[in-house]
């Protein structure tokens, strides 16, 4: 059975190096860790604190508080305390370094993190009147999750609300000022949430505590982007991480979690751990399935084909995809040829009959027709060189006007065009060329019209 007190120590070890490792990380203002380098940071780690240690049990000790831990692709660690360190100002990193080093000292496992919130926040608020802490947490819904308005707390107080507004206004003003008491406190109630919450940087708008989340950050002055709409905030990240998440061009082109959350971790590099980049990008992609209109479904249908398709084609892999909200025929070609969705998301008619594709993979609508088409090709070279156009020639020249086109089509448009003469072997001459001169064709090219012997 092991020694509690060896665990104890080795415990409260691991948490005060990778502090420290953390805070090296915000002086270089990296967020995340090769998997090598990582490794190697582990292992000095565990040879360190005691003989025998692996680099598994160091993640056990050092995960729930989100002291390190694997990032999404598991190619590299991501180090959340580093970003949430890095978020404060220059006063908040000196507290929240030296309450991390106090805190390594406790037993960091027997004694419950959460309770440490409501106490921090209860001693924060003992240097500030009891009726501006009423009023604090009424505005705030610090106890019911439900911020009251400056009007319900005047009417409360028999106080007008441009009084309340000024009441807050001096709070969070003392609160931001240097050297002023609340806020070391509610430095260490925002560390300990972090910890308490094993190192999650999101949450959840439904949670009873999510006022308080957004209460704690404001105090320290961090930033908490709330996304209403996907029903969850994120702490802490930049402006540019932040767009990243509410990106409409991203999810246009990625409406499959894994592929989302490949986006998130590989290309913006989110300092998040992998269960927060998992539930960003599930969240986000559960939302816009709902609330995607049919020329959006439609974009992502060609998409995950990534070919064109039959109309009916286009329905048949639409309503897999979206089964809780299938489209018919009428309706997919409706949206189709709709000049503002045409304009929007590049769907094109690719010049076979019903077959349509995006105007980003090189397709254009075709100008003119096929029968057309074969008509001019054929007039051209006749008119340039006095010799007739076989039917691969003139299929050669139109697969490099349209990209797609049956091979039926092109003969039909050739062999039944009144316009053009058909001759043997494939061969085809204006039909509009003199007598004379169809008689001297023939004779040249040792040709015959159809029918004759």
């Amino acid at each position: 059975m092991p020694d509690k007190g060896m665990e104890k120590n080795m415990q409260q070890t691991v948490f005060l190096k990778l502090c420290k490792e953390n805070l090296d990380l915000v002086k270089k203002k990296q967020y995340r860790m090769d998997e090598d380098k990582g490794n190697e940071l582990l292992e000095n780690l565990a040879k360190d604190i005691k003989k025998g240690s692996s680099v598994q049990e160091i993640l056990e000790i050092a995960e729930p508080l989100g002291l390190i831990a694997k990032s999404y692709g598991e190619k590299e660690y991501v180090f959340p305390l580093a970003k949430v360190i890095a978020s404060l100002n220059q006063e908040g990193q000196m507290i929240a370094e030296s309450f991390l080093n106090d805190f390594g000292n406790q037993d960091l496992y027997n004694n419950p993190i959460a309770p440490m919130v409501d106490n921090f926040i209860t001693e924060a608020f003992s240097f500030c009147p009891d009726r501006t802490v009423d009023m604090m947490e009424a505005r705030e819904g610090l106890k019911t999750g439900k911020p009251k308005t400056l009007q319900a707390i005047g009417d409360k107080y028999e106080i007008t609300r441009e009084r309340v507004r000024q009441i807050e206004e001096k709070f969070w003003g003392e609160v931001w000022e240097k050297n002023n008491p609340s806020y070391p406190k509610f430095i260490c109630a925002f560390l300990c949430q972090f910890m308490a919450e094993k190192g999650s940087l999101i949450v959840q708008r439904k949670r009873k505590d999510f006022q308080i989340h957004r209460f704690l950050c404001k105090a320290c002055r961090v930033p908490f982007r709330n996304y209403e709409k996907f029903g969850f905030a994120v702490k802490v990240l930049s402006p540019k991480e932040r767009n990243a998440i509410q990106d409409d061009t991203i999810r246009l082109n990625l409406m499959y979690t894994q592929k989302l959350a490949k986006e998130f971790d590989g290309r913006f590099k989110l300092p998040m751990k992998k269960e927060d980049i998992e539930f960003v990008s599930t969240e986000i992609v559960q939302y816009f399935r709902k609330h995607m209109i049919r020329a959006e479904r439609l974009y992502l249908t060609f998409l995950s084909t990534g070919h064109p398709l039959h109309f009916t084609d286009i329905q048949r892999f639409h309503n897999k995809l979206f089964p809780e909200r299938t489209c018919t025929e009428r309706s997919i070609r409706s949206a189709l040829n709709a000049p503002r969705y045409v304009n929007q998301f590049g769907f094109v008619w690719i010049g076979t009959r019903g077959t349509y594709g995006l105007k980003e993979w090189g397709y254009e609508k075709p100008t003119e027709n096929l029968m057309d088409m074969v008509t001019r090709i054929v007039s051209e070279v006749y008119n340039a060189e006095k010799k007739p156009v076989h039917l691969d020639y003139i299929r050669q020249e139109i697969l490099k006007i349209r990209r797609v086109v049956k091979p039926s089509s092109i003969i039909i448009a050739a062999s039944c065009n009144p316009r053009l003469e058909r001759l043997s072997n494939r061969m085809f001459v204006p039909k509009d060329i003199s007598k004379k001169d169809l008689e001297t064709v023939l004779k040249k090219f040792n040709l015959r019209k159809p029918g004759r012997r």
